[in-house]
């Protein structure tokens, strides 16, 4: 057998600048920055390639991380038997998790009747979150089943409301939920959305510095409530909103637990794992082309597994406008499994890992998003930022620079992408663009990047 120890012995190892100058030769006296370097949305100027020396950040503590990853599946509770059927079914597709959407009262014996809840992961969401919670904790101690054994979430991102609605501040009801999950350490109650950042147009530094601050909104309304660190920073959970930037989102998912461990570590928290989950945004979808949608669940689901998520919710790609439909919840649910058992993305612990363009997005944003953080945290946090307008006006900024490349197409995303005929020009309406006012404060107004058309239906 031959020695293969030294197969690499035989290659020259070239410096960056030697990189540059032969790109340069390639280019015979064009322009390096101007055909080959990209300018993003957070002002990062991402290079045609990397080497060692880029990595001058590296990450702030060592993330957890595990191999693989819950799939979840959303189902809208409007007939508790129904529902019931439907999260079988939705069993029956390997999902690992059911998120049951709740704006009435319901009978939480048959909504999870013949479910086994310490095998599958129970999370509600919806108006009524709250009441069919504490439901839920009613049925398990009549069922005997102990809370060590389950896992989930309820989603009462009260700051999430308040954000995008005319909701009130009112902590309350969140003081109380922690109380109840207090024995239960895999059902969190805490759980907080960077989508409402994503969904108004942000950039990456931006969803990630603002999803921060909210958490230490939280952490500070809380324990101001009388609980302690400890009971709060053991129920965090976050939802990352996923788009179409393949490799941004990968470092986004690397960099949020990096962001979330080092704030921890500044409360005096240690080894503290918050689960973060990824799902679907509305902003990376259209209204009308449906296998669009599909494609670009696909690679949001695949850059988020591959950035390390805990747990994965693609929403149908008919969801925006329309009611989903047996074969679209089952696509869904496939892609997950598809990457699962047919790419063995669950098989490497880090995939990425060496990447230096990863690692070095990685970096940049845990810095950049730690810098925002912090001015935002200086200016008085999360809450005094929405009130004032400043945040809202970052991300307006950032989100009429997307609007105007996607109408002159230079925001390229996965799938179709000419929105207009040929020689047709379409306006975007500044009320698309503006944010709603309500009170005198500004909201932050969800959208998909194919409402932004005056006339997306006609002209497709």
């Amino acid at each position: 057998m031959s020695d293969t120890s030294n197969i690499f012995s035989g290659f020259k190892t070239l410096s960056k600048a030697e990189w540059k100058s032969n790109v340069l030769a390639d280019l015979k006296g064009g322009d390096f920055e101007e055909q080959l370097v990209w300018n993003t949305y957070e002002d990062f100027k991402v290079q045609p390639y990397y080497t060692r020396e880029d990595l001058k950040s590296p990450s702030l503590v060592d993330a957890p991380r595990d191999r693989t990853w819950i799939s979840y599946q959303e189902i809208y509770v409007d007939d508790d038997v129904q529902a019931n059927k439907e999260a079988h079914v939705a069993i029956s597709f390997d999902v690992g998790g059911i998120l049951f959407s709740v704006d009435k009262q319901v009978n939480i014996t048959q909504l999870l009747k013949g479910i086994d809840v310490k095998k599958i992961d129970i999370s509600f969401t919806g108006r009524e979150a709250i009441q069919v919670t504490v439901d839920y904790f009613d049925y398990l101690s009549t069922q005997n089943i102990s809370l060590d054994k389950i896992a989930g979430y309820c989603d009462h991102d009260i700051l999430s409301k308040w954000l995008t609605s005319g909701s009130e501040l009112i902590y309350k009801g969140l003081v109380d939920l922690v109380k109840l999950s207090s024995k239960a350490p895999g059902f969190k109650v805490i759980h907080i959305h960077s989508g409402d950042f994503v969904n108004a147009g942000s950039n990456f530094t931006q969803e990630l510095a603002f999803t921060m601050n909210k958490m230490v909104e939280y952490i500070d309304q809380l324990t101001e409530a009388g609980l302690t660190m400890k009971e709060v920073a053991s129920n965090i959970s976050l939802e990352m909103a996923i788009t179409g930037d393949f490799f941004f989102e990968i470092a986004k998912f690397q960099a949020v637990k990096n962001l979330y461990l080092s704030i921890l570590k500044a409360y005096g928290i240690e080894e503290t794992k918050i689960p973060v989950m990824a799902s679907s945004s509305l902003w990376s979808k259209s209204r009308y082309e449906m296998h669009v949608n599909m494609i670009r669940n696909t690679s949001e689901a695949m850059s988020a597994i591959l950035g390390g998520c805990d747990t994965l919710l693609v929403k149908p790609d008919d969801r925006i406008g329309h009611q989903t439909t047996a074969f679209s919840e089952r696509i869904a649910a496939n892609i997950s499994n598809l990457l699962r058992e047919e790419s063995y993305l669950d098989k490497i612990e880090n995939p990425v890992s060496g990447s230096y363009y990863v690692e070095s997005l990685t970096g940049l944003l845990i810095h950049h998003a730690l810098d925002l953080f912090k001015q935002t945290e200086k200016d008085g946090g999360l809450v005094a930022g929405i009130r004032s307008g400043v945040i809202q006006k970052k991300i307006n900024v950032v989100r009429e620079k997307k609007v105007k490349d996607l109408v002159e197409e230079r925001f390229i995303m996965i799938g179709t992408n000419k929105y207009r005929m040929e020689g047709e020009t379409i306006e975007v309406p500044k009320s698309t663009v503006e944010m709603q006012i309500l009170d005198g404060r500004q909201l932050l107004n969800p959208v998909s990047l194919g409402d932004l058309y005056v006339q997306e239906k006609t002209v497709l």
